[in-house]
């Protein structure tokens, strides 16, 4: 009955400092400012040419797959974020914002800390993104400063750029609206990556999700189903739903579909057609702007 009076906080030790935080919400804030990339990486990317930016960026990638597995398993197995960071290399952690430090001292705090392990994986993971979004972005612009303003399609650069599906596909995504075909198509956002948000639509229209550039539909009448652009159907079951191409997921998509990933996102459906979705994937998971709430958007 007393024990959460004498609960001690969780402490983080950084060199010659102690950090204590008495919450998560006070941990995720500790956090957030870690997941954007810090001016001096970005002053050492720079001097990068465009052959060290692409071998870069695929190092990051490498990274962020084997990450994607980690943070799946422990969303499906909960409790196994302890053991499951404890075997990680702690040299995949970057040094910036002193990120290895905090995920060591993780590793070895108490079991009634995973919460916080595994919000700190959610984070990293975002930090990866912001590094692979700055990476895309000088990348571009030292392709256009090399006097080539329109690659041409099939240049031999610009194709590795599309083969090796490095950088995220663009955002500006659209859809149109399923209630009208000629309505003006709606601005999609980006799911923030390995957390989950509420999603809700109504019976009649099916709520649009997009996997990296591919347009699919949930339906929730007569029976939850995934419809893909292909016309394509995968009935989905209440409760958790892992999606992606690989065999071992609840929701095998059409291998065609190269840019989604092989675990791609966690679909879970709720009562009242609620629906929660968690992104896993390289390329994103996105949706309407007027269907997720605000709030739980960055």
């Amino acid at each position: 009955m007393f024990a959460n009076l004498f609960k001690k906080p969780l402490a983080i030790k950084l060199d010659e400092r102690t950090l204590k935080f008495d919450s998560k919400v006070d941990f995720e804030f500790a956090l957030a400012s870690r997941t954007e990339v810090p001016a001096t990486k970005i002053s050492e990317l720079v001097r990068f040419d465009t052959q060290q930016l692409l071998d870069e960026a695929s190092s990051v990638r490498q990274v962020e797959r084997h990450f994607v597995e980690v943070l799946s398993r422990s969303i499906q197995e909960p409790g196994s974020i302890a053991y499951l960071l404890r075997e990680m290399d702690m040299k995949m952690f970057s040094q910036d914002h002193e990120w290895r430090s905090v995920m060591q001292a993780l590793a070895r705090a108490e079991q009634r800390f995973n919460d916080y392990k595994q919000l700190a994986l959610v984070k990293y993971m975002q930090y990866l993104a912001s590094r692979q979004d700055v990476l895309k972005g000088i990348y571009t612009q030292k392709l256009v400063s090399d006097n080539n303003p329109q690659l041409e399609p099939d240049s031999a650069q610009d194709a590795k750029f599309r083969q090796t599906l490095i950088f995220d596909v663009s955002t500006q995504a659209a859809i149109p609206d399923a209630a009208d075909e000629q309505a003006t198509p709606s601005r999609l956002v980006r799911l923030p990556r390995g957390e989950s948000v509420r999603l809700h639509a109504n019976a009649t229209c099916p709520l649009q999700l997009v996997l990296s550039r591919h347009p699919f539909r949930v339906q929730f009448e007569p029976s939850p189903v995934l419809l893909d652009d292909e016309q394509g159907e995968y009935p989905l079951r209440s409760g958790r739903n892992v999606l992606g191409r690989h065999p071992d997921c609840d929701v095998m998509v059409n291998a065609a579909y190269r840019d989604v990933s092989r675990t791609h996102c966690i679909v879970e459906l709720g009562d009242n057609h609620e629906m929660y979705v968690t992104d896993l994937s390289s390329h994103g998971t996105f949706v309407d702007s007027d269907i997720a709430p605000a709030s739980e958007i960055p």
